[in-house]
């Protein structure tokens, strides 16, 4: 008898944990968590970690300069679908992160240590890929997430010196990124249960 009840009481408080993991992720989402970048699919999002669930597992991933809590990445859809931001079944094209002018390279190595810290730990200097065509870089990044393939793409304009140098870069630190840029900024997303090659 004893131990039916200290079962259930243990049961009660694993429910009421769950339940406050869920309240304290967003659902009241605004345009200060969450702004429409240039009316396109890119979002600046300001909310500390995004929680994604794939196949019944859930990934958290930290957000870069992310102050705001959690939100569920379904609740971050709805929203976008709700302010017409997004239509069904269209994904995000990913987030952004202004930098200021003259700082874009300072604010790039900023977000690639944040991730160091993380998600991409050993990885950051070894990229999955890097490739510059002329226009722009796409730097990825595959990783595992409880059990997960996982990956993350950084895609910003290049800058003159690197459309002649860009073969010799052996790290994402080596890039000269464009500081003309009029509105400096990069973009990144996240795709969960693939890998950058799939």
């Amino acid at each position: 008898m004893k131990k039916n009840v200290i079962l259930i009481v243990l049961l009660l408080v694993v429910m009421s944990c769950t339940d406050s993991v869920k309240s304290e992720t967003a659902k009241n989402i605004t345009s200060k968590e969450v702004e429409q970048f240039d009316n396109d699919r890119l979002f600046i999002i300001r909310y500390s970690n995004i929680i994604y669930e794939k196949n019944g597992k859930t990934i958290k991933i930290p957000i870069y300069q992310g102050t705001y809590g959690d939100v569920l990445y379904k609740d971050f859809r709805d929203y976008c679908l709700k302010m017409n931001y997004l239509e069904p079944k269209v994904r995000e094209t990913g987030f952004i992160i202004k930098a200021k002018k003259g700082e874009l390279r300072k604010t790039l190595h900023g977000f690639l240590d944040f991730y160091k810290g993380n998600i991409l730990k050993s990885l950051i200097d070894k990229p999955t890929s890097m490739s510059c065509d002329g226009y722009e870089w796409f730097i990825f990044y595959d990783f595992v997430m409880a059990g997960l393939p996982c990956y993350m793409m950084i895609r910003f304009d290049t800058s003159e010196i690197d459309n002649e140098n860009y073969r010799k870069y052996k790290t994402p630190y080596d890039i000269i990124t464009n500081e003309d840029m009029e509105n400096p900024n990069f973009s990144y997303s996240f795709s969960i249960g693939f890998k950058s090659t799939d």
